[in-house]
């Protein structure tokens, strides 16, 4: 059985690991563009696993979308440890992440007119990425990969803004719509245009929307233990 230690939400300790992640992300980069490269894999790996647990302790393992997401942080983790020496084994790991944040969107309930909207605006946006700017430049090779992981992407964003409202839909909707951001400047980073600075856009905007995904599950959390028991209403 996993402690109960894990099911509560300890809020101060999620917020100081969402912090230490984005700050190691910060230190990553300037690893990689200026300080001592050997150390930028060491920063990676606490950023990213700072993430996850602050998914853990926001109460991750105490309810259904905080397990889902947890296990879709998880294997973001993994990919960004794996991916540098291997990008596509990466890329399917993040495939396999998107379904768990997919799963856990769907967990909270669909709102039909907000999923009908939400499905609208991303499929234009990303017909309009994929065959208008990106799909041209991937090599033949890649094509079937990189299209399954914009559709998976994109149908999980469609399921973000589909969810019915509640604690932490706003939250979690930023931090979906961040990761797919993310992923446009990482693709044209790999397949358009070579340049670095594609790095100081697509980390941090990566790193910032898996925290906001790690702390929604924080005002999920919050928000069921401020639900009163059976017991409670019987007293």
């Amino acid at each position: 059985m996993i402690p109960l230690i894990f099911h509560k939400p300890h809020p101060r300790m999620a917020f100081l690991l969402g912090v230490i992640s984005l700050t190691c992300m910060v230190l990553m980069l300037w690893s990689r563009h200026g300080g001592p490269d050997q150390l930028a894999m060491t920063f990676t790996t606490v950023a990213s696993v700072s993430f996850v647990l602050a998914a853990v302790t926001s109460g991750g393992l105490g309810h259904r979308y905080g397990r889902l997401m947890t296990a879709g942080l998880m294997l973001c983790a993994v990919a960004d440890i794996i991916g540098p020496g291997s990008f596509m084994l990466g890329l399917y790991l993040f495939f396999l992440a998107h379904i768990g944040v997919m799963g856990a969107f769907i967990s909270r309930g669909i709102d039909l007119r907000y999923f009908l909207a939400s499905s609208l605006i991303m499929a234009l946006v990303s017909l309009g990425v994929y065959f208008l700017w990106l799909g041209p430049n991937v090599p033949a090779e890649e094509r079937i990969q990189v299209a399954a992981y914009t559709l998976v992407i994109t149908v999980m964003l469609m399921f973000a803004g589909g969810s019915r409202s509640g604690a932490g839909k706003y939250v979690s909707l930023s931090g979906a719509i961040l990761f797919y951001i993310s992923d446009v400047f990482l693709a044209n980073w790999r397949y358009v245009d070579t340049g670095r600075w594609n790095a100081f856009v697509c980390y941090p905007l990566y790193y910032l929307a898996c925290v906001l995904l790690a702390l929604s599950i924080l005002s999920v959390s919050v928000s069921m233990n401020k639900k009163p028991t059976s017991s409670s209403i019987q007293a």
